[in-house]
């Protein structure tokens, strides 16, 4: 049987073939499937999130130079005067919570990823799905592979900040040093769960299966972006409900250049 090894290794040597089209109609197949479950995940997961990056923000600002007699205007204009001049050490403790959370996040990216495919075999769909990696052997290498990738990109987002005064051209690489990782890493999830990858093998999988087709899979990423992003013109909410076309993207990525094999898809 070939392994997920021996299928890397192809297409490093040989690549793939890909068509734009076919990925974009099979994302889309899977997202109108998943779209009411996900957005519902991507809803609670936004409270919590909005919750604990709250807490955060209040243990690291001055909150006594908010008095009550400012008005709402004057209380925004002192918190955004004192989230833009953060200490370092402040500016870190958000990141890592963002960090955390944002590695706690992976397993419902996982859970929506693997719905896309029992809708492809036509198994039934529910909301507990979404949450289904939170629990077997997958769960720390889906946190582990999203800290590393996380706490690099947020390394390189605070070294250009620090960095823009005295070289803008540092800047910009680490721009795009965040750009990369993020596209290069994209697969990361599904061959963590379809192909039972740890965290490292599944980073560096998935950066040379998106590389050997960089700028097709980077455009169709794009449209899905801007597609998820047009659930802000439905009162912000219903960015919730068109976030998941990300997760079917990733899938239809995924499906369409490594290929799943049916034997190996049994969450664990």
């Amino acid at each position: 049987m070939r392994t997920i090894k021996n299928r890397i290794e192809e297409i490093k040597t040989n690549g793939y073939t890909f068509s734009f089209d076919d990925t974009l109609n099979r994302a889309f197949a899977a997202y109108k499937a998943i779209a009411l479950p996900g957005g519902i995940v991507f809803l609670l997961f936004g409270i919590v999130y909005f919750a604990v990056m709250s807490m955060t923000a209040a243990s690291t600002l001055d909150m006594s130079r908010v008095t009550p007699d400012m008005n709402f205007e004057e209380m925004l204009k002192e918190l955004q005067f004192q989230l833009e001049h953060q200490t370092l050490q402040h500016k870190v403790i958000d990141g890592l919570s963002r960090i955390l959370l944002g590695a706690l996040s992976i397993p419902l990216s996982a859970g929506l990823i693997r719905m896309c495919y029992d809708f492809e075999k036509g198994q039934e769909i529910s909301l507990g799905s979404a949450f289904q990696y939170y629990k077997g052997a997958h769960f720390s290498d889906l946190f582990v592979a999203g800290f590393v990738i996380n706490l690099v990109t947020f390394a390189a987002a605070l070294g250009s900040e620090y960095l823009l005064p005295l070289s803008p051209g540092v800047t910009l690489v680490l721009f795009l040093l965040i750009i990369a990782v993020s596209i290069l890493t994209t697969l990361f999830v599904p061959l963590i769960i379809f192909g039972d990858q740890s965290p490292i093998e599944s980073i560096v999988s998935s950066a040379v299966v998106v590389s050997r087709k960089f700028w097709p899979i980077l455009f169709l990423l794009l449209v899905c972006g801007i597609i998820a992003l047009l659930g802000l013109l439905a009162c912000c909410i219903g960015l919730f409900f068109t976030l998941p076309i990300v997760s079917a993207c990733q899938y239809a990525i995924y499906a369409q250049s490594v290929g799943i094999d049916d034997a190996t898809t049994e969450p664990s």
